[in-house]
């Protein structure tokens, strides 16, 4: 939990005390900008470059289809749910080691980096790679995620 940062506080305070105006600014993500920022935030201006403008606006176009906002505010409600599966999830991991391969943008705007190598706690043998892009790190790092990806599974 300790990699779960204050980018959380404000979706678990609506969680824990649901209010319409808590749930207006965090839903403020599900937006036109908001749906830029994913891919967007914290990125240097040489990996913005890297990030094609059609990425966001598709997403965006997909998200703002009638009842689609509604539906992904839902989900992020229920990641309520995976995170009391944190510690079944840990269990599993202790109990099987199964090989792992942890890819982690340092520029994530929803999670922290400090997250990525917990996993090591349960994981010994997990590789655990930082790479220097945000929370949609194939689309910053493709070629790095491909190799990392490639050689693991050889």
């Amino acid at each position: 939990m300790e990699g779960i940062g204050p980018e959380w506080d404000e979706t678990r305070d609506y969680w824990e005390h649901p209010t319409e105006e808590k749930k207006q600014r965090v839903a403020a993500f599900l937006s036109k900008d908001g749906i830029k920022m994913q891919y967007t935030a914290g990125l240097s201006n040489e990996l913005l470059a890297r990030v094609s403008p059609e990425l966001w606006i598709f997403d965006w176009d997909r998200m703002s289809r009638p009842g689609n906002i509604d539906m992904q505010f839902e989900l992020n409600c229920d990641y309520k749910s995976n995170l009391e599966m944190y510690p079944a999830f840990q269990k599993y991991f202790r109990t099987y080691q199964p090989p792992a391969l942890i890819i982690w943008g340092r520029h994530d705007a929803f999670f922290s980096v400090k997250e990525a190598n917990c996993y090591k706690r349960d994981l010994p043998n997990a590789q655990v790679h930082i790479l220097d892009g945000g929370h949609h790190a194939l689309e910053t790092n493709f070629g790095e995620v491909s190799n990392l990806v490639s050689n693991f599974l050889l």
